[in-house]
């Protein structure tokens, strides 16, 4: 599965460009396949709160499953 920037969609074999320069990733977290790239930095925090929600969701279903047994 490829990364893709949640700012402009720019993806691990498909970087956007600012000038002549090919963007990098400032964040990547390849087990959701997300990242901010060089070029979206003011999405670093959504981010974040992305993985801390999936984080919470992930949590919260571990203890209803070890309840629901």
């Amino acid at each position: 599965m490829e990364n893709e920037c949640i700012g402009c969609g720019c993806t691990d074999s498909r970087a956007c460009a600012s000038g002549n320069e090919p963007c990098h990733w400032l964040e990547v977290d390849e087990a959701m396949g997300l990242g901010v790239c060089s070029n979206c930095p003011s999405h670093v925090e959504e981010l974040r709160q992305r993985q801390a929600n999936l984080a919470e969701f992930a949590k919260e279903e571990m203890s209803s499953g070890a309840s629901a047994e």
